[in-house]
């Protein structure tokens, strides 16, 4: 899961601020799509960015149904 939400958010033009080696994603979001999806998803802002985005930590598990992945890259 962790590998189709970074290709996602990658397909949404968005960036990210490592490689996606493990079940972790830290992707660079705008803070006002940030405050967006936060109303429908738990995840971490890790660090700023710059003066209007952030860097978020986003974590997928075996137990992360593709549904949720599928309905995050839609939000986006």
């Amino acid at each position: 899961m962790a590998k189709k939400l970074s290709e996602g958010l990658l397909a949404h033009g968005l960036k990210l601020e490592a490689d996606t080696e493990t079940n972790q994603i830290f992707a660079v979001l705008p803070d006002e799509l940030i405050a967006r999806l936060q109303e429908k998803f738990d995840f971490y802002v890790w660090c700023r960015k710059t003066a209007d985005s952030s860097v978020v930590r986003l974590v997928t598990g075996w137990a992360t149904p593709e549904e949720k992945v599928d309905e995050f890259l839609t939000l986006l």
